[in-house]
């Protein structure tokens, strides 16, 4: 599932070596959901449900699948990136871990703010459906563009001194998951990890020492492939 997670991401961006190198994983991944049968998935589960949608006429069956994959594919790296950006962050900014650790209700705004400084992935293209105009920027139907996400979320007309990272700024809209219609669908359930972690290390954790990191190769993605880290 790691390997399909990564091949999803670096099969998407440019289409360099490590993207065609992506496209066996990604096209085994597919292959997998694709050959899913009910009785293979939990009745509870997240993607019972979306079958369930398509009897009850809310879904096509390829839209279904489509987002089973989401779910598997897509939520892996991302979440991992992102509870490594929140980690190297703290370790970093000792101060604000200490006030996680006195007020837990700052638990989420942290989670927000690390993926608003880390950004897990990068960007994502969008195909224009009609001619759009933003200031003094035309963008032609048909064209496609590059939604720089990580730009976004370090604007500084947006979020003041950007490169700090200041669990109290109100970094609730950043765009690391994506916005509106786009936003990724397992964005809830990825934060939710992240509270739940850091909430437990709040309550046990003294002091977080970090390192340098080491950059994780990818495409799409932006994150550490090791972060040597010690708690006490």
């Amino acid at each position: 599932m790691l390997d399909w997670a990564a091949a999803s991401f670096n099969a998407l961006g440019p289409m360099n070596e490590r993207g065609q190198a992506a496209m066996p994983d990604l096209i085994e991944g597919i292959q997998y959901i694709i050959g899913l049968d009910r009785t293979q998935l939990h009745p509870e589960g997240w993607a019972a449900g979306l079958y369930q949608a398509v009897d009850d006429g809310l879904l096509e069956l390829d839209q279904a699948r489509i987002l089973v994959f989401d779910y598997v594919a897509p939520s892996l790296d991302t979440t991992i990136l992102g509870t490594g950006h929140l980690l190297h962050q703290l370790g970093r900014n000792p101060e604000q871990f200490d006030k996680v650790k006195n007020d837990r209700s700052l638990v989420p705004a942290a989670v927000h703010e690390a993926l608003r400084i880390g950004t897990p992935v990068r960007a994502f293209t969008r195909l224009a459906d009609t001619d759009y105009e933003a200031g003094d920027v035309s963008v032609p139907a048909g064209d496609r563009v590059v939604i720089l996400y990580a730009a976004a979320n370090h604007d500084e007309r947006h979020y003041p001194n950007p490169a700090a990272f200041d669990i109290e700024r109100n970094a609730r809209d950043h765009v690391a998951f994506g916005h509106g219609v786009h936003r990724c669908a397992g964005a809830h359930l990825a934060e939710l990890e992240m509270q739940c972690l850091l909430d437990a290390m709040a309550r046990k954790v003294t002091t977080i020492d970090v390192t340098d990191p080491t950059p994780f190769p990818s495409n799409m993605l932006s994150g550490f492939s090791s972060l040597p880290a010690s708690f006490s």
